[in-house]
């Protein structure tokens, strides 16, 4: 481990790298300022500045992680929230410029604190040999990131530096296949991109839900619809066929809508449980697929994909468990209203009549249905 420096404040820069900053659209990554308006929206740092205010010093026991610049500044590859914190404390003027000056922790400010603040401690090393305490404090670790920043952060490192992702998840210590299946959604998503099928900024939802995309191509169905290799090559940089370019297009819009062009295309998952496993049954059958096509609503493409059989079956347990249910209860919860009554009475009617049809049904009679329930 390099030795702890002091380096003048105005040295060091917030990382334009940041996995952080995916999540921020139309930002301007060579303006300082703009990545400490978009940090501090970000990272919460103002619990950094009442941490630091309070105890009235800078943490000299936990050091930046920097990288020098060709011209002698620094990156700050680790500890941007400690910086973006330090810098807002330091210079009323950088405060004002990222939406910060009316946070009170900044009123006890003292001469001394600004000026301890003019230097703080980093240990310098490169990007490269840093990754790995990067990624388990911000992948698998105490201060996890979004999920599409841990992804942005994976791929970054699997591509750029050559590191297999089972190297790379052995270093941070996942062992729930975490970042294989991160670097799968990611270059789904690219791909989604790179073939103009889908644009983050046209979603509807304000938030960019990655988990929906990453779980999702996981599920049988989806694999299935989109041509996804059953075996689960998580190193491929391309999983998704070209043939199936448009159906990439497709589940996209199911899952995040389109603003753009008109008419707004409303996603189909606005939570992921339930909604994202009803997607996958619906993909499951040519009709439930066909309907997503054709613009109907998650619950009918489920419904048409379940089948009448399957719709059946589970009504028919729902109704028994409600019966049973209300069973157990009646003797102290009924008081006997003509409502209570009558809506037993169509609980029995309704029973009568589907018994009579599956009687029939079984014998092979081909005539007269089940009995109405208003006989």
């Amino acid at each position: 481990m390099s030795p702890v420096k002091s380096i003048d404040i105005r040295k060091l820069h917030f990382d334009p790298e940041n996995p952080r900053l995916s999540e921020v659209e139309e930002l301007d990554r060579s303006d300082e300022d703009a990545i400490g308006k978009a940090l501090w929206r970000l990272l919460a740092a103002d619990e950094i500045v009442m941490s630091i205010t309070s105890a009235g010093h800078f943490f000299q026991h936990e050091p930046l992680m920097v990288e020098e610049r060709k011209d002698g500044d620094f990156i700050v590859i680790e500890g941007n929230r400690r910086l973006l914190a330090a810098k807002a404390i330091a210079d009323e003027k950088f405060r004002k410029k990222i939406g910060a000056a009316q946070f009170e922790a900044f009123e006890s400010v003292t001469t001394a604190l600004r000026n301890e603040l003019e230097k703080l401690p980093c240990i310098v090393s490169k990007r490269k040999e840093l990754w790995q305490f990067v990624g388990f404090k911000h992948v698998n670790g105490p201060k996890p990131w979004g999920s599409f920043s841990k992804a942005e952060f994976i791929a970054n490192v699997h591509e750029e530096y050559q590191v297999s992702l089972k190297d790379v998840a052995q270093q941070i210590g996942d062992r729930h296949t975490t970042v294989q299946r991160l670097y799968r959604g990611w270059c789904v998503l690219r791909q989604a991109e790179t073939w103009k099928v889908f644009d983050r900024e046209q979603r509807v939802p304000k938030r960019f839900a990655f988990s929906h995309l990453y779980t999702g191509i996981e599920y049988p169905n989806f694999m299935k619809f989109l041509g996804l290799d059953n075996k689960v090559n998580y190193e491929s940089r391309n999983p998704v066929p070209k043939e199936k370019k448009e159906e990439l297009g497709q589940i996209c819009i199911w899952l995040y809508g389109r603003k753009e062009p008109p008419p707004e295309i409303k996603p189909l998952i606005t939570s992921q449980n339930p909604d994202l496993s009803d997607l996958e049954t619906a993909l499951g059958k040519p009709a439930g697929i066909k309907a997503l096509r054709a613009g109907l609503s998650l619950s009918v493409a489920r419904d048409a994909s379940l089948g009448d059989k399957r719709l059946f079956d589970d009504a028919m347990a729902l109704a028994v468990r409600a019966l049973k249910d209300a069973t157990g209860v009646y003797p102290t919860g009924a008081q006997g209203t003509l409502d209570e009554i009558e809506a037993a009475e169509t609980a029995y009617k309704l029973s009568g009549s589907i018994v009579d049809g599956l009687e029939r049904i079984r014998k092979g009679e081909k005539g007269r249905g089940a009995r109405s329930s208003t006989e």
